[in-house]
């Protein structure tokens, strides 16, 4: 009973999490073409009885292009003349009747009419629009028609879906205003290499390599379709199936599944037998215009399969049939695929599944989760940044007995010791001081000035500059002042003036001078002043920066030293400061300054790999000066995620209600916390992979997956943990989800070798997938980087990706076909 109720309670806070989580806004309202307006032709008032069709057709189908580009990463669609045909030829039906319509009249009422009016296969769909064509007495451009166009087919949940889908590679735009032109209506037709007719055989041409006609599958239909569509276990079909000779065999060890599988009513598959020499790199013979490429079967149902069983045990779950036979039209001594059409209600083609060999190598990349920064507790001076600054510098050079000359290694023990950043020396000045008992000894003055002028030479040699030898000689008379004026023993010493202490200072053979060394000894020093720039290039910022925090802290400027750590934590989390020390920020470890200790920390992790346990000791101490402050909230739940091991599913329900929490706290940014919840759920998959397998694990992992999904839907950071993420999807076959995080990488020079061949693999299984533009792309890259390696996966992959003419065409030319 604990079980099952500890089962529901995970179920239960995953559910309303994902529902939380899920409350994303539209991602693509921020779609603003701004570039665009920089063509005057584009932002010219719009007239609907005299205006530019080419250059409306040209801001259309740039502003398409720049939207897929922005929010699905494909190149721009090509263009024909067909398909704007098909386009106009609504857009002149919409235009007449006035109305916003995807139907027609009846001869040409639906798309894949149209489509074959102009020789297209129905390889297509179409997106409908109408916007005003004025805006009272304001501006209105080609270019703002355009957008009341556009951005509604992205805002829109249901057009989006289409407009922005990958599959797409060519476009045909048809647009007409109404007879008041009041209203322009506008017809898209998106579709892909397939939409053009492959193949068009002779009269009476026989023995074609495929199936005339539509072998009783109907066309793919959306709202029937739609479940099958994300059911990843239909991709272990083909693995069922094997082939000896002519015989058809369907081999599975579990009936259950396989009736969830394929075992509701209208359910069923067929075998496409697609053979090689369809696909010569000479020609293509395949009708794009039916849902199979070659010779099909008959429908395949749960129910045939049962019956056609051999297993002898009726207890027995395992399956063994035979099913089919290979087609006669089919030479079995060549070369073919075999592909399953799934099928609803019997025979509406839903999807199809190719053979694959996926490539996905292990990745060890583990993103960091770095702690929260707080720059909002404390009210900064604006914004701060480091620039060279002159400045004056002054220091102390003391003179000891028996040293009378100074090295440059003297030198720099001062600047370390004074924490001075680097910098560059314009002027300098020196003052030597001789003690009081002296100031009149010509051989102590000689001593002096042999001193002053060994720093002044070792000064000018350190900066390169030449020796100005700016000295003056001074005696000590105010410091002795200062120093014995509170002696109970000798304080008279300063109550005559100079002359008379430095008499009383050498009489008597200089007793009292000898008495008082401890004073004098202070007294003879040399006094550097110096007019710098500090130096800003390079490695030389982060110190200076470090320093000017450290001053506005002791000086109490706090408004300041956050304008600073702010620069600071910007510069860091560009990997600009990857030689920072925590240790040399001089900040008062007290809970007054909890938000100046935190971002040291914040900032130290920035430039680590890992986080250490002092670093980690730390931070616990500076969240406890104030457990309630909202950055303190959520840094010690980045505490818990590093320290606390998941070990029950209790243990996965604790930290995950922590991340929750975090969403109700407006202070801490959302994309910030989904950026923890992300590695999270990473952190979760590996924990169930080391469960058994239950009802509560299994429910666990479906929640962590979906929730995965719906916190990536803002890009990944980059390609290493995008591939990571993937190869976990992929265990799942849930291979288009896969696909889709790695997407936004393809043309990245700095993506591996295999994160470019596991993306092929992958997109592969899916003609949805190696149809689109990102394919091509990454077929040739491949084809650049490691010719050999992508002949080699191509002689494994399914022969239907030539379906694709530039994958076709860049494959035939370096292997060799």
């Amino acid at each position: 009973m604990k079980v099952k109720i500890t089962a529901c309670i995970v179920v239960i806070i995953l559910i309303i999490n994902n529902l939380s989580i899920g409350q994303i806004s539209n991602p693509y309202s921020d779609f603003n073409p701004e570039k665009l307006k920089e063509n005057k032709e584009y932002v010219k008032n719009f007239n609907p009885i005299n205006y530019n069709r080419a250059v409306f057709y040209s801001c259309m189908i740039e502003m398409i292009d720049i939207a897929r580009k922005q929010y699905a990463y494909v190149e721009p669609l090509k263009h024909d003349v067909m398909i704007d045909s098909t386009a106009q030829f609504q857009a002149d039906f919409q235009a007449l009747k006035n109305e916003k319509t995807e139907s027609n009249e009846m001869l040409y009422g639906t798309l894949s009419k149209r489509l074959q009016k102009y020789g297209l296969s129905s390889s297509a769909i179409e997106i409908v629009a109408k916007a005003k064509t004025f805006n009272g007495i304001e501006e209105y451009s080609i270019y703002d028609l355009c957008m009341e166009i556009v951005k509604p087919l992205l805002t829109n949940s249901k057009t989006s879906v289409l407009f922005l889908d990958k599959k797409y590679t060519a476009i045909g735009l048809g647009f007409e205003t109404d007879k008041d032109m009041k209203s322009m209506y506008v017809s898209i037709v998106l579709g892909d290499d397939r939409i053009f007719t492959a193949y068009k055989p002779k009269m009476g041409e026989k023995n074609l390599p495929y199936k005339k006609g539509k072998a009783g599958l109907k066309e793919f239909d959306a709202k029937i379709c739609k479940k099958c569509l994300d059911d990843f276990s239909l991709e272990k079909l083909l693995s069922y199936i094997t082939i000896e000779g002519e015989k058809v065999a369907f081999n599975c060890d579990n009936s259950k599944e396989l009736k969830k599988m394929i075992g509701k009513e209208g359910d069923a598959f067929v075998l496409d037998f697609v053979q090689y020499v369809q696909y010569d790199c000479e020609k293509t013979i395949v009708d794009n215009s039916t849902a199979h490429r070659g010779f099909v079967t008959k429908p395949i149902t749960f129910e045939k399969i049962m019956i056609a069983n051999t297993t002898a045990d009726p207890k027995s779950l395992i399956v063994s049939a035979s099913i089919a036979t290979v087609p006669e039209e089919v030479n079995i001594e060549e070369p073919y695929d075999v592909n399953i059409i799934f099928l609803k209600e019997g025979s509406v083609a839903c999807r199809t599944i190719f053979k694959k060999s996926i490539e996905v190598k292990k990745v060890a990349f583990t993103e960091k989760v770095n702690f929260f920064k707080d720059i909002n507790t404390v009210k900064n001076a604006g914004d701060w940044v480091a620039f060279a600054e002159e400045d004056h510098l002054e220091f102390q050079i003391p003179f000891t007995t028996g040293k009378n000359s100074f090295t440059i290694e003297d030198l720099d023990s001062i600047f370390t010791a004074q924490n001075v950043p680097a910098f560059k020396l314009q002027s300098f000045e020196i003052v030597a001081y001789n003690s009081l008992e002296q100031s009149k000894e010509q051989a102590a003055l000689n001593i002096q000035k042999q001193r002053a002028e060994s720093i002044s030479k070792i000064v000018a040699q350190k900066f390169n500059i030449a020796d100005p030898k700016n000295i003056s000689y001074e005696d000590s008379w105010d410091l002795f002042q200062k120093e014995l004026v509170n002696s109970s023993d000798y304080y008279d010493l300063v109550l005559y003036g100079k002359e008379e202490a430095i008499k009383r200072l050498k009489a008597d053979k200089g007793k009292i001078a000898k008495e008082i060394e401890e004073y004098l000894v202070n007294q003879r020093y040399a006094t550097v002043r110096m007019n710098i720039v500090y130096e800003i290039e390079g490695a030389n910022e982060l110190d200076f920066t470090v320093s000017k925090f450290n001053k506005a802290i002791a000086d109490k400027n706090n408004a300041l030293a956050m304008s600073i750590q702010k620069y600071m934590i910007k510069k860091a989390e560009k990997q600009l400061y990857k030689t920072f020390d925590p240790n040399k920020m001089q900040i008062p470890d007290n809970k007054n300054y909890q938000p100046f200790l935190m971002n040291k920390i914040y900032l130290a992790f920035c430039v680590k790999d890992s986080l250490s346990s002092q670093l980690s000791q730390e931070m616990k101490r500076y969240i406890a000066y104030n457990a309630t402050n909202p950055t303190a909230v959520a840094n010690n739940v980045v505490l818990n995620f590093y320290t606390n091991p998941l070990k029950t599913t209790a243990d996965v329900t604790k930290l995950q209600s922590e991340i929750d929490r975090l969403y109700t706290i407006s202070a801490i940014p959302k994309e910030e916390v989904d950026r923890i919840n992300l590695e999270f759920q990473l952190k979760v998959i590996l924990f169930i992979e080391k469960q058994p397998l239950t009802s509560e694990i299994d429910n666990l992992s479906n929640a962590t997956f979906n929730k995965i999904k719906t916190l990536s839907q803002t890009k990944i950071a980059n390609w290493e943990n995008a591939y990571k993420i993937a190869s976990y999807f992929v265990k799942r076959h849930d291979y288009a989800f896969a696909v889709s995080l790695m997407d936004p990488f393809m043309g990245n020079e700095s993506i591996s070798e295999d994160f470019l061949f596991s993306y092929i693999s992958l997109a592969s299984t899916n003609e949805n997938m190696f149809m689109s533009s990102i394919y091509t792309k990454s077929v040739k890259m491949a084809a650049e980087k490691n010719p050999k390696r992508l002949c080699s996966l191509f002689d494994k992959l399914p022969i239907s990706i030539f379906d694709n003419k530039e994958v076709k065409s860049t494959v035939c030319k370096i292997c060799n076909r």
